[in-house]
């Protein structure tokens, strides 16, 4: 017999209670437990019912109000239960007892959940051709299979919490293979892109697999590789860290945990202390070190030319808050030495030439940032605001990490002002850079300054009744001005007097607007930049650009949508005399038949001339496509059948050159998701 007056149970949710106090402790799920109904009668009939099921039969009377559950007979459902009782005769029963009752997994903990999801995936070529100026397909029919499957799990019990997770990843064809461009042949079909094992205990955090370390932006900087973290928190205002991962990224099974090579990973550890520990974020000061080395190897599936690092550094950061957060600061330091290894790869003189070892160097860096919010939304309706910002970083001429990419010989100065005001963002910033540091003197030294203003107006808001006609408007303008600070002696350096110092302006000028209309949506961009070369020999190497592009979409009849953009752009070569254009457009249509079915179709051109007319390019391209949604017992999955065609002509008069080439192919998806 089943009321629909319980509570319904909360799926792969597991607590746990007592007969004293349900709701505060837990209960094994095969556990009996005892429990009283004060307003019990014995000479009425009573209803026992967990969540929605009748347990009448299994509840036996102890007396004075006193109730035994003999859950050994039918275990409790895991999860966050009520247990409800009711009192009367068939047909008028009234609820005179609840209490809610919390209960364990069959394995003990008091949540646990587990979720496999995927998906299978077959691409298919059915037939191909080019002709022309091009190489024939590779392949004129192909079919190849995809399988991804991603696993997540959660356990907790107490103060303890376990968290996994993983990815593995299958295809058909080798060339597909996730690792095929470190292992080629040998790569398995089959293979763990990442996993993650995450425990917590009270004060006391582990993590192996695919984990993330590290808070100092010069020396450890969000490492996230495979390995194993370590973390225990002392007492509320000290911490302590430790992490220990591969030098690069790793996917595969090998090397599981990712420290297994010696020459090939990355230790470290840090301990941190928060002051008052009764104000959290008022001041952090941590104190980090790494040590490590890499192989001359790249990351899976990267093409790097790579070289033997080794590095071992210690850095300080600080971060504190005042007047709730509208004062903030942080600052952090490294010092690290840096080293290159001999490589037993360069030893082989496979290039002809006699490797020098490179010394080892011993630098710093350092970086301070300061903001100050000067005024923070009055209300919601007219909201205003403003912040303040001021960064400095330096980085010696040799500074290298491991685990950090800070600039290295570099001064760089940044202040930012920014803020809304009613309908508007805005943003003013200034910036400067420097390299050649040490102002080594026969070392070319360049500043880069950088000024920056945008605004964005929505101008729809400024007024209470509505206007759908007014846009959004965006703004930005931004000048840019490199130039040389010294001049190397010609005797010392490569440099031939001032021809070789740079000097150049960039002024830049963006504008957009944006409508939206209901169905409809239109959007027009124009931008402006010049190059002006002041280069000594070279004042005349500048260039003047000129962008427009229109777009727009509408939605017709609740089940046709177009998509449209034009573009046109010249770009003037001073120096050369000559003005190169372009011209592109294109217009996508996407029919919904029904609310699984769809045909989508497309025309696209590109097209590049000369005010000479030297030089000429165009290219086209057309698709045609169909495809459906659909579910089958509870398994969902899409397939689609594709047309596309490109067809390229280029001409050159001046290297009398003529080209043409066309392809197509026909290509068909079928996926399942699970």
């Amino acid at each position: 017999m089943k009321i629909g007056v319980p509570k319904p149970l909360a799926l792969a949710v597991a607590l746990a209670c007592s007969a004293q106090s349900q709701a505060q402790t837990w209960l094994e799920h095969n556990q009996p437990f005892e429990f009283k109904v004060p307003q019990a009668d014995a000479a009425t009939p009573l209803y026992f019912f967990i969540n929605n099921t009748d347990v009448t039969e299994l509840v036996s009377a102890m007396g004075e109000g006193r109730f035994r559950y003999n859950s050994t007979l039918v275990p409790l459902p895991s999860g966050e239960i009520e247990l409800v009782v009711y009192s009367g005769l068939q047909g008028n029963w009234q609820q005179i007892h609840s209490e809610p009752m919390n209960v364990l997994t069959p394995k003990g903990f008091e949540r646990a959940n587990l979720a496999v999801s995927g998906s299978v995936s077959v691409d298919s070529q059915w037939d191909a051709d080019a002709t022309g100026d091009i190489a024939p397909p590779e392949e004129e029919q192909f079919h190849n299979g995809n399988l991804q499957l991603a696993f997540a799990s959660e356990h907790e019990r107490g103060n303890f919490n376990l968290e996994t997770g993983a990815n593995v990843v299958g295809v058909s064809k080798q060339e597909n293979a996730l690792r095929y461009g470190e292992d080629g042949e040998r790569a398995p079909k089959v293979d763990l892109s990442d996993y993650i094992v995450s425990a917590k205990k009270g004060r006391l955090k582990l993590a192996l697999g695919h984990i993330t370390y590290g808070n100092n932006p010069l020396l450890l900087n969000g490492l996230s590789n495979r390995g194993v973290n370590a973390g225990y928190k002392i007492m509320p205002w000290l911490d302590i860290g430790f992490t220990q991962q591969s030098g690069s990224a790793l996917a595969g099974w090998d090397n599981f945990f990712g420290v297994a090579n010696s020459k090939h990973r990355i230790s470290a550890g840090s301990v941190g202390v928060e002051l008052p520990a009764s104000v959290p974020g008022r001041l952090r000061l941590e104190y980090t070190w790494v040590n490590g080395q890499t192989e001359s190897k790249s990351d899976f599936g990267a093409g790097q030319v790579t070289d033997v690092e080794k590095q071992s550094g210690w850095g300080i950061t600080l971060d504190t808050g005042w007047f709730d957060e509208r004062l903030t600061a942080t600052a952090a330091w490294a010092k690290s030495r840096f080293s290159n290894p001999l490589d037993e790869a360069l030893l082989s003189n496979e290039f002809g030439e006699t490797p020098v070892e490179v010394r080892e160097t011993s630098d710093t860096a350092w970086q301070f940032q300061v903001a100050y919010e000067l005024l923070r939304d009055s209300s919601p309706e007219r909201p205003f605001s403003a912040t303040l910002s001021w960064q400095k970083q330096r980085a010696d001429a040799q500074y290298r990490a491991l685990a950090a990419f800070p600039s290295a010989d570099n001064l760089s100065e940044q202040f930012r002002a920014r803020g809304r005001l009613y309908a508007a963002n805005w943003q003013l910033q200034h910036g400067t850079s420097e390299d050649n540091v040490d102002n080594i003197a026969n070392l070319l030294k360049t500043r880069t300054r950088d000024n920056q203003a945008s605004v964005e107006l929505d101008l729809k808001q400024l007024f209470t009744t509505s206007h759908p006609a007014l846009p959004k408007a965006n703004v930005r303008l931004q000048q840019m001005h490199q130039y040389a600070l010294n001049k190397p002696n010609s005797d010392d350096s490569d440099f031939n007097g001032d021809s070789h110092l740079p000097d150049q302006m960039n002024d830049l000028l963006d504008l957009s607007l944006d409508w939206s209309l209901g169905n409809f949506s239109l959007g027009y961009a124009w931008s402006q930049s010049k190059q002006d070369n002041r280069q000594p020999g070279r004042e005349e190497a500048d260039f003047d650009r000129l962008n427009h592009a229109l777009n727009g979409s509408a939605n017709l009849f609740d089940s046709v949508s177009l998509n449209l953009s034009i573009g046109r752009a010249k770009n003037l070569d001073k120096e050369q005399q000559t003005e190169f254009y372009n011209r592109n457009g294109s217009l996508t249509v996407v029919w919904q038949m029904g609310s699984d079915w769809s045909l989508d179709t497309g025309y696209s051109l590109n097209r590049d001339f000369t005010s000479l007319g030297s030089s000429e390019s165009q290219s086209t391209a057309v698709h045609l496509g169909l495809s459906q949604n659909w579910t089958l017992g509870g398994i969902s999955g899409q397939w689609n059948l594709r047309y596309a065609e490109q067809r390229n002509h280029s001409l050159d008069t001046t290297f009398d050159f003529d080209s043409r080439a066309e392809n197509w192919a026909i290509t068909s998806g079928l996926s399942i998701q699970f």
